[in-house]
């Protein structure tokens, strides 16, 4: 615990996890982020909510200051490809790594949200997957996403479906834009989705026994590439009869 790091930044807590030992010392594989804005009102107050889990830099130190007025944070991490110690800032308002918006070679993050696992009110009720939705906002430029799910205990991920969602960011983009000054380029706004459907899911064989459609409780995993975010998200499931002898083999 001597070793671990936080800091409020954003109205957010931000807190090193998963601790590993290095040439310069102890690094935190992770940052988990507690949010505020759910308790930061006059109106009803729920308790925080934690954020999942981010990863892909080993951080040393996490810290924050007021420069002038404005609340900046910064991460001490050590690289994973060189051994060095850099100096990483988090920012609040960069869509994509390691360059602008509007840069054709700008760098779309991966993320994934693993949902809970669904019951419908009925933990002992058989249940066949058929369908789902998703609800978006916020979204800038191209967008991909793979859905995948999984039913009951099943340690393995299915693959449901993929698709890809794009919105032009500035009037190069657009295809039905007239006469698009090279300078200065005006992004555009951010588009949403209010409701894609998706198909029934493909079926497997699970344990050589039974469709990986049918089960008691099922969760989905949504891996998005790109910048959006995530308003709503349904899973559609019908009950079915299972008789009081079902396969039970003498």
């Amino acid at each position: 615990m001597r070793f671990a790091s936080g800091m409020q930044f954003d109205n957010r807590l931000w807190q090193t996890t998963l601790p590993v030992s290095t040439p310069v010392g102890a690094a935190f594989r992770a940052i988990i982020p507690l949010d505020f804005d759910i308790i930061s009102s006059f109106e009803e107050r729920l308790p925080p909510a934690w954020e999942g889990m981010y990863e892909g830099v080993d951080v040393l130190q996490l810290l924050e200051g007021d420069f002038g007025g404005l609340q900046r944070a910064f991460a001490i991490v050590v690289s994973r490809l060189t051994g060095n110690i850099d100096i990483w800032e988090f920012t609040q308002y960069n869509r994509f790594d390691n360059a602008a918006d509007l840069d054709p070679d700008a760098t779309r993050v991966t993320w994934v949200i693993e949902f809970p696992a669904y019951t419908w009110g009925n933990v002992n009720g058989l249940k066949r997957l058929t369908g789902g939705s998703l609800q978006i906002d916020k979204l800038f430029g191209t967008v991909e996403f793979i859905l995948q799910y999984r039913p009951d205990q099943n340690p393995c991920w299915i693959d449901w479906h993929a698709w890809k969602q794009c919105s032009a960011r500035d009037c190069s983009e657009d295809p039905d834009s007239i006469n698009c000054p090279q300078y200065p380029t005006q992004p555009y706004c951010e588009e949403f989705e209010p409701d894609m459907e998706f198909p029934i899911p493909p079926v497997k064989c699970i344990r050589k026994t039974r469709p990986s459609d049918e089960g008691y409780q099922f969760q989905a995993r949504l891996i998005i590439k790109g910048w959006t975010r995530v308003r709503g998200f349904l899973l559609y499931a019908e009950p079915r009869w299972k008789g009081p002898y079902q396969n039970i083999i003498c």
